[in-house]
């Protein structure tokens, strides 16, 4: 709401509450009782309105850097060992599939990393038993895959949360 509209809405809650108080003058009024019911409703419909617009995003938005960072990592750390193994098999493939800095995952687009973090995570799946020597767990595996999953629902579910507090 803007400034205009919320001194109006407390003008109208004014009104209310003024009509409210004074019930027992206007109770041989009808039309003002009517017009008394509507008003009320009507406040308590754009208070609803009011608190479903101030949604606030700030802690999705945080949750989903820290899911962002804990995924860089990971997929540092897979990336890693994958290239080691590719160096130990002399597989340049392999090698050049999972070259990559903390730098270049940090910057990337979000859509961009999630296909990357896809595309690292099918790649190291079938070397899991491999890669296991340089110190990557089946558990990281699987969070990665996880990670790269819901780090992608996250996006539209924020946007969502916002398209309903601007139409509300």
């Amino acid at each position: 709401m803007n400034r205009n509209e919320i001194n109006l809405f407390d003008m109208l809650q004014s009104v209310d509450e003024f009509l409210t108080q004074n019930a027992s003058l206007i109770q041989n009024q009808p039309a003002l009782i009517n017009a008394h019911t509507r008003l009320h409703g009507i406040n308590e419909e754009i208070f609803d309105l009011n608190q479903r617009q101030s949604v606030s995003t700030t802690t999705e938005t945080a949750l989903k850097s820290n899911q962002k960072k804990e995924m860089i990592q990971i997929l540092l750390k897979v990336a890693g060992a994958m290239a080691a193994h590719a160096a130990a098999t002399d597989d340049i493939k392999l090698k050049l599939t999972v070259t990559l800095s903390e730098w270049e995952l940090k910057n990337m687009r979000e859509n961009d990393l999630v296909i990357k973090a896809k595309a690292i995570y099918d790649a190291a799946l079938p070397l899991a038993t491999q890669i296991a020597s340089w110190g990557v767990t089946q558990a990281e595996l699987d969070l990665l895959g996880v990670d790269f999953t819901e780090f992608k629902q996250k996006t539209p579910d924020i946007r969502n949360m916002k398209v309903q507090s601007t139409q509300a």
